[in-house]
């Protein structure tokens, strides 16, 4: 999302149908962009979605907007490996994954960032 986003924010919902992320400026809805999701050990998943609705995110330190992306396309393997994260509070993304990479094997993944 190339101008979108100053820097990579963590994804706050995901499930099989698609995500939700928050952005510093507002995304069309209808519009069907390229996203990555950057993991631990240098992984990277690459998802097609289509935005199904963007509001204000008055007040968040995480973005101005909150967008809902549904999946056009991921590879099956993909998706599972990023349904496969442990769940980690939005406020400390960081903190946690750090905390994650010392204590689980190099095969665990964990928060999503967009």
């Amino acid at each position: 999302l190339a101008g979108l986003f100053s820097a990579r924010h963590p994804v706050v919902n995901i499930s099989r149908g698609g995500c939700s992320i928050y952005s510093e400026k507002a995304i069309p809805v209808g519009q069907v962009i390229k996203i990555q999701f950057f993991l631990p050990q240098n992984h990277t998943v690459t998802a097609t979605v289509k935005v199904m609705w963007c509001k204000g995110s008055k007040g968040n330190s995480l973005g101005n907007y909150r967008a809902g992306l549904e999946f056009v396309t991921v590879s099956p393997d993909n998706l599972d490996c990023l349904l496969g994260l442990p769940a980690t509070p939005i406020s400390t993304p960081q903190l946690q994954l750090n905390k994650l990479l010392r204590n689980y094997p190099a095969k665990t993944s964990n928060t999503c960032y967009t």
